[in-house]
């Protein structure tokens, strides 16, 4: 890890394209890696490229995961 590249709430929120209320407001709930270091919350560029490809694989599903509701075989009615 370099700390030298570190990014402030500021920068990281942009960089997520994100305003800094909502990563403020998200980091923790979305386990966005952050290191608090002086009372201010640091962001690693690295850290954020992992977490961003981790939100994208999590996100995908893979194909035939969820049968469509069409292709359900339909039960007879009974009356």
């Amino acid at each position: 890890m370099d700390f030298s590249q570190r990014m402030s709430m500021k920068e990281a929120a942009a960089y997520l394209g994100r305003s800094t209320h909502w990563l403020s407001v998200n980091r923790e709930r979305l386990e966005i890696p952050a290191y608090l270091i002086g009372g201010y919350y640091y962001f690693l560029k690295e850290d954020l490229d992992k977490w961003i490809e981790d939100q994208q694989t999590t996100l995908k599903r893979p194909k035939g995961s969820r049968k469509s509701v069409r292709s359900l075989p339909l039960s007879p009615i009974t009356l």
